[in-house]
């Protein structure tokens, strides 16, 4: 946070105020471990759109799940990321900036709406406005295509 940003709010009461409740975090369905923390550093990855321990959605978009769907895949995901942040912290308030956000996107090879996708994505960490980055976004949607 600059010298000039306000403080922010509490994050997770934020999110309450906005109607968005975390719910547990979600646990690895595969052999990998989702949070690692090096210093002030914490790494989270492998984190999927499940819905109680179990995959809401399962296919490409573009083929089986239309970008409304997709979106819909992006907040799951997202919410599971704060809640998996939140789990391994204690605090969603012990988060100060988000350095880096990654999507990885099954689509198949002539979808094009990855912008749409992506921002859902954002608009979870911002809806808190704790985590809206400095100097603008940064985003790096990464694509699996079909071959």
């Amino acid at each position: 946070m600059s010298p000039k940003s306000p403080k922010p709010a509490n994050a997770e009461r934020r999110l309450s105020e906005l109607g968005i409740e975390l719910g547990p975090a979600p646990t690895p369905i595969g052999a990998y471990v989702e949070s690692v923390q090096t210093g002030n550093l914490l790494y989270l990855s492998g984190i999927l759109p499940l819905i109680g321990h179990k995959p809401k959605f399962v296919g490409r978009l573009g083929r089986e799940y239309d970008v409304e769907e997709g979106r819909e895949a992006a907040r799951i995901a997202a919410l599971n990321v704060l809640s998996a942040a939140r789990n391994h912290l204690g605090s969603l308030d012990k988060v100060t900036r988000v350095v880096r956000l990654v999507a990885h996107i099954a689509t198949e090879g002539d979808f094009s709406a990855l912008r749409a996708f992506h921002s859902a994505c954002q608009s979870c960490w911002r809806s808190s406005s704790k985590f809206e980055p400095e100097g603008g976004e940064r985003h790096s949607p990464l694509l699996s295509f079909n071959i």
